[in-house]
C-alpha cells in the first residue's frame, strides 16, 4: 500500500483505490487509516476490478430502493452508508486489530445486514 496524504478529496476524509491510500489530512487517525486498509483487503480480495463493480452496482441497487421514499432526507449518504463494504470498514475501524484476524470475504457478512456490527463480536 502506497499512502499519500494532502490529498484533496472534497467532502472525504480518505479514499482507497487499487495500491493507493488517498488521505485528505497530512496526519489522519489510526482509526481512518484502518478504514481505509479495510477497503484495500476487499478490492484485493475482489481482484480490484470487481470490487468497484460490486461496490457500484450495490450503491446503485440501494439508491434506487430509495426512489419515492419520503422519510429519506440524503439519499446519497443513506446509501454509501448501507454499502456492504463500509459496513464492515465502518464497524472495524476502531479495532486496530481487526486485520490480523479478518476472515477472507468479511464483507459478505454485511450484505444484507441491517446493522454495522463487528464480525469479531
Amino acid at each position: 500500500m502506497i499512502r499519500i496524504y494532502g490529498f484533496p478529496l472534497g467532502p472525504y476524509d480518505g479514499f482507497s483505490f487499487f495500491i493507493f491510500l488517498f488521505f485528505k489530512s497530512k496526519n489522519p487517525s489510526a482509526e481512518l487509516i484502518n478504514h481505509e486498509r479495510i477497503h484495500f483487503y476487499q478490492q484485493v480480495e475482489l481482484l480490484f476490478i470487481f470490487h468497484w463493480l460490486l461496490y457500484a452496482g450495490h450503491y446503485a441497487v440501494l439508491r434506487l430502493k430509495m426512489l419515492g421514499k419520503p422519510g429519506i432526507k440524503r439519499p446519497h449518504d443513506t446509501a454509501y452508508r448501507a454499502i456492504c463494504f463500509e459496513k464492515e470498514a465502518y464497524a472495524n475501524e476502531r479495532n486496530l486489530t481487526y486485520l490480523d484476524n479478518r476472515p477472507l470475504f468479511a464483507w459478505r457478512h454485511y450484505f444484507h445486514s441491517r446493522r454495522n456490527q463487528s464480525v469479531d463480536k
